[in-house]
């Protein structure tokens, strides 16, 4: 693998550096104590392997390696990487054509400029090429798959126009927050000074070189503040930022802060207009008063009388009749803080809008679930842990409710069902095209296809925790019944999806079992999967098993 694969591949060296020479090697913690190699930069490990393109097939070959380079290996990752160099892989590639077989496959591993639309550009690249996504067995097929953690970014080909306008308007409330305080900052400024801009007209300053001096004052500050304000607030986001995290309930979430300079320059130019445009109403006030006016000048002064009262005044009276001498001031001042708080209320309300617990309860019912590995990544488990494994997880845990699911080993249950009814159900997750392929490779019987069953047992504490929708699960407890439950999908609301799509209460299927497991061709009993040399195992199938259940 080269430098970008090897990033892509979560195989990036922690300690140590990548292979260069033919005769260097990086590899896991995890695989080198398989080996018996303790992780140390120098140690010699050697390799044995099938050298080909087949993981059967190939020349058998043995080689000495350095390790170079060593990281931790992450359980839930599906393989163990061994990353060797190009002149190693080339010397390989030489001895196989050599010996007659192909040479070795090259994987090309593409990065696009952007993560919208992943799946329409895939389509794109397979087009131009030549090549062909909906079939699986020509000769220019080329399938597509898109990784489920990008399937938000297609939400940007069916573009929600709503949502792009309280987006756009979200930032025009920033963009006139900040207008607003800082124009009532200068007009208060300029408002304080009036004498003082009076006086300078006085001596020949023109209305021009007013402005002017009001602009190189903004100036002046921006060169002062912006840097200020943006290292105090990338400070603060920085020593913030995790703890802000650690009391929230994203556990085990890592805050990256950028420190892009597209950032600085962006939120230093954002600042530098908003202050240009902020000041620019009160320049133009300075450079329209006259000497004369000025010299007078008192804020919301006007000619009219007020009618004078015995009785005394207020204090209240005192504020209102305060605001009320300039009224314009007084709107812009209310109309400042009152979006100010507005805006702090709209981004608490989105920094704290999302619940976690929520949404981990839509994919769990528990605080956490222990399994084997390949359950997690959704393959065929070839064991599954054990009672006394549940018993001391029990004993070292202070939960309030448990419960264990059961899945079949060995056992690949499948039913029939009739085509349209797969269909309406499967069609919320398969495009029409996909729907028909998917259909086309399942065993047909008339309208009837053969399709996987998932069938799983529950314990009383799992029990308690499913939502029953129609019917009851009292049936499920006699074990003579041959009832099931069916499962239903539900949205992001809790809403069930399509539930007429579903089978009716007393509706009768018949599952067939499949039984298949491996055998050690020397004894002809059932293998263990630890001991049992590769060469040795069988596979075994026995007779299929049909049992009729009713919904």
């Amino acid at each position: 693998m080269d430098k970008n694969c090897t990033k892509w591949s979560y195989a990036t060296p922690t300690t140590g550096k990548e292979p260069q020479k033919e005769n260097e090697i990086a590899m896991d913690t995890t695989a080198l104590r398989l080996l018996g190699v303790e992780p140390k930069l120098g140690t010699n490990v050697t390799i044995t392997y099938q050298a080909g393109n087949g993981t059967d097939t190939g020349i058998p070959q043995t080689d000495s390696f350095i390790l170079v380079g060593y990281w931790e290996y992450d359980d839930l990752m599906p393989v163990h990487y061994i990353n060797v160099s190009k002149a190693y892989v080339d010397k390989i590639n030489e001895k196989c054509i050599a010996a007659g077989d192909e040479a070795l496959d090259i994987d090309l591993n593409v990065m696009l400029p952007s993560k919208l639309n992943i799946r329409e550009q895939m389509e794109k690249i397979d087009t131009d090429l030549g090549y062909d996504w909906n079939t699986r067995d020509q000769e220019n097929s080329a399938r597509i798959g898109v990784n489920w953690g990008l399937t938000a970014s297609s939400v940007s080909s069916d573009i929600d126009f709503s949502l792009v306008a309280a987006i756009l308007a979200f930032f025009l409330l920033i963009i006139f927050t900040g207008y607003l305080i800082i124009y009532n900052i200068f007009q208060i400024s300029v408002t304080g000074d009036i004498r003082f801009y009076g006086l300078l007209k006085t001596i020949g300053t023109t209305p021009r070189q007013l402005r002017h001096i009001i602009t190189q004052e903004a100036l002046f500050l921006c060169i002062i503040g912006i840097p200020v304000g943006l290292l105090l607030g990338y400070g603060i986001g920085a020593v913030l930022t995790p703890i802000a995290l650690e009391t929230t309930s994203i556990i085990g979430t890592k805050a990256a802060i950028s420190s892009s300079p597209l950032i600085f320059i962006g939120s230093a130019v954002f600042a530098i207009i908003t202050v240009f445009l902020s000041c620019r109403k009160p320049g133009k006030m300075a450079a329209k008063v006259s000497p004369v006016e000025a010299a007078k000048y008192t804020e919301g002064m006007t000619g009219k009388k007020k009618k004078r009262h015995s009785r005394g005044a207020k204090v209240y009276q005192m504020a209102f009749a305060n605001l009320g001498r300039n009224k314009k001031k007084t709107i812009l001042v209310v109309v400042s803080l009152t979006l100010s708080v507005t805006l702090l209320n709209v981004l608490f309300s989105l920094v704290n809008g999302f619940d976690m617990d929520k949404y981990v309860d839509r994919s769990t019912c528990a605080d956490f679930i222990v399994s084997s590995t390949d359950y997690f990544r959704y393959n065929t488990a070839d064991e599954y842990i054990g009672a006394d494994t549940i018993d001391e997880i029990k004993e070292n845990t202070d939960e309030t409710v448990s419960g264990s699911g059961y899945d079949l080993a060995d056992i690949s249950p499948m039913m029939w069902m009739e085509t349209d009814q797969y269909s309406k159900l499967a069609e919320n997750y398969l495009s029409g095209k996909e729907l028909q392929e998917e259909i086309s490779h399942y065993e047909q019987k008339g309208d009837s296809i053969l399709v996987d069953v998932s069938i799983e047992g529950f314990d009383d504490g799992l029990f308690d925790k499913l939502t029953v929708v129609k019917g009851s699960l009292e049936p499920l407890s006699d074990p003579d019944s041959h009832a099931i439950a069916v499962a239903v999908s539900t949205d992001d609301y809790g809403n069930i999806v399509n539930l007429d799509n579903y089978p009716e209460l007393g509706d009768t299927y018949t599952v067939n079992y499949q039984i298949g497991y491996d055998i050690d061709s020397r004894t002809g009993e059932r293998a263990d999967q630890q001991t049992t040399p590769e060469e040795y195992l069988e596979y075994h199938e026995e007779e299929a098993k049909e049992v009729e259940y009713s919904v």
